[in-house]
């Protein structure tokens, strides 16, 4: 055992007698995926996640355990639009460890129990803060962070206006990085949906040309009669009854198609001009309510709000650290391990992550 991990260990017993029967086994060492040095701020980037990583592997409660664990943090580069950093740090259970060494196993990530808590904590990654992706490709938005309240003089959201998934927002002056999503955004991505519709629609019809005719009939026949010419006789016969009836549905199925893709375009376009320029600007909403013409509200009262990164983010400078969010999920109050896990989160040093925010 090496004098740095015999350091910790004795560090934990000394500060945390409350959870003196658990100990540390080991640190795994640190993963770190997605990382490109040719991306701007790679190097500052790094840098702060690896500060990040050691500033949790010095939480002497979250390193103790509530059992003995093995601890191992994975560092992950990435984001929606920009270089950001996920810091992970897991303390898995005897369930998960591997003989031979200090290892877990490969799929000590995917739930079952393998582990007894997590520290998330995300560096320049506004995204952190939504929940689930809504919208399209050209509007990636999520439900609007809800104030919920503070710690350590920091305040948390509701990610994604989730109250289950609260999460700390470190930045400078308070900034925080989103923008609402407003009513014209929400009529974009819904011409967006609609049009897509129409080409699907558009597409049908030319997929209906290629349906059955008397030539393909008579190409079915002649292909068939060469192997038993009583069942292609039977096949030409059932097919060319029935050919006249399937014209007459396709007719009147494409016939509603068509007077529904109107009627949505005309309906649309209709509650698109009833918003005034100062009302396209206002934050809009995501709700089941729908008009008396049947489009989809975006300026529902009662629906949720929608967020967006605030597009001035992406042109702040990478190499600096703007943001850093907490991830503060605690486990379910019938888990044995919450005592521990809210024990560890309320020992995070805090002000030292702070410190990681450029000036």
């Amino acid at each position: 055992m090496s004098l740095k991990l015999v350091a910790v260990m004795t560090l934990i017993t000394l500060m945390v007698p409350t959870f003196a029967q658990a100990q540390l086994d080991c640190i795994v060492p640190t993963r770190e995926e997605g990382f490109d040095p040719k991306q701007p701020g790679a190097t500052e980037l790094q840098r702060a996640a690896r500060a990040v990583a050691a500033i949790v592997q010095q939480n002497a409660v979250f390193m103790q355990g509530n059992k003995p664990v093995r601890i191992r943090t994975t560092i992950n580069y990435g984001g929606w639009d920009r270089q950001s950093a996920s810091v992970v740090t897991t303390a898995y259970n005897q369930k998960a460890w591997l003989a031979g060494g200090c290892k877990v196993s490969k799929f000590a990530d995917r739930g079952g129990g393998l582990s007894d808590g997590t520290l998330a904590i995300f560096i320049n990654k506004p995204e952190a803060l939504f929940g689930g992706h809504l919208g399209d490709a050209e509007l990636k938005a999520s439900g609007m962070p809800v104030p919920l309240g503070n710690t350590a003089g920091f305040p948390i959201y509701a990610g994604g206006g989730n109250k289950d998934n609260p999460r700390l927002l470190m930045s400078r002056a308070g900034y925080e990085p989103w923008v609402p999503v407003t009513i014209a955004d929400m009529l974009d991505w819904r011409e967006r949906e609609l049009k897509k519709k129409e080409e699907e629609y558009q597409a049908s019809i030319q997929q209906n040309g290629n349906e059955l005719t008397e030539a393909k009939i008579e190409e079915i026949y002649h292909d068939m009669k060469k192997i038993n010419a009583a069942d292609a006789e039977k096949t030409r016969t059932q097919l060319l009854a029935s050919l006249k009836k399937m014209r007459a549905d396709s007719t009147r199925q494409s016939a509603k198609a068509a007077q529904w893709t109107t009627q949505q375009r005309q309906a649309f376009d209709a509650y698109r001009t009833s918003f005034t320029p100062a009302q396209l600007a206002m934050p809009g909403t995501i709700s089941n309510s729908l008009t008396p013409d049947k489009v989809i509200r975006v300026d529902d009262p009662a629906g949720k709000p929608l967020a967006k990164v605030d597009p001035a983010y992406t042109q702040r400078d990478p190499q600096h650290i703007h943001l850093i969010v907490v991830g503060l999920s605690p486990q379910p109050k019938t888990d044995p391990n919450y005592a521990w896990f809210n024990a560890s989160l309320k020992a995070l040093d805090y002000a030292a992550l702070a410190k990681l925010l450029s000036e």
